[in-house]
């Protein structure tokens, strides 16, 4: 088990996202894709009517990714209290267990260390850290977040369960995501940055992009 960096370096800011992301993905079985989808969304209506947003998307490889926030650990045990004591939201997971339309493949349960990322593009980088390494990951992340706000993305950081790093850049479409991969291309500022982090002894490799 990688190590954990300290609650205080973990929660650094309140944000429009809370302090806490879950993040379910899952793989729909053939021919279930829509119907995936289509009870993500009935499962985020009935959070909604309990007060918690949820965002739904869809990677490229078809994997559905179901994501909620809250502002603390304490925050996200009091929900799941409420959670089992509705009727309604019982009766929906029954309905999903006569019929599976999809695979649960990864849970990540974060503690948010920057906002941002989460748009109607967004894009993911996770990056599996060495041992003892998540603070030395966080800061290299960190420095890179105002570089890559001036080539137009939004940034956020997230650690997960096992210490791992994901750093996710957003974009309001994906003609913004093209034109950001252009600019990052061609900036020597993000060029100059990425060899002096390169150059150090690596903390973490990159181990999914979605």
């Amino acid at each position: 088990m990688k190590t954990l960096v300290s609650a205080a370096l973990l929660l650094l800011a309140s944000t429009a996202w809370g302090q806490v992301l879950v993040v379910n993905i899952y793989d729909p079985h053939p021919g279930k894709a829509a119907l995936s989808f289509q009870y993500a969304q009935e499962a985020r209506a009935i959070l909604k009517e309990m007060g918690l947003d949820a965002f739904v998307s869809r990677d490229q490889m078809g994997n559905l990714h179901f994501g909620t926030s809250f502002e603390s650990w304490a925050a996200w045990g009091t929900f799941q209290g409420k959670l089992q004591a509705s009727s309604e939201w019982t009766a929906f997971n029954e309905k999903l267990a006569a019929e599976p339309t999809a695979e649960l493949t990864d849970r990540y349960m974060m503690n948010q260390v920057a906002d941002g990322g989460i748009g109607a593009v967004y894009q993911v980088f996770i990056w599996d850290v060495a041992a003892g390494k998540t603070q030395t990951t966080v800061q290299d992340a960190m420095g890179a977040i105002p570089i890559h706000e001036k080539l137009g993305a939004t940034v956020g950081i997230n650690v997960d369960q096992f210490g791992d790093v994901h750093y996710v850049l957003g974009f309001d479409s994906w003609e913004a995501w093209g034109r950001f991969q252009a600019s990052s291309q061609a900036s020597e500022e993000w060029a100059a940055y990425w060899a002096s982090i390169a150059s150090e002894e690596p903390s973490a490799e990159l181990a999914k992009i979605y």
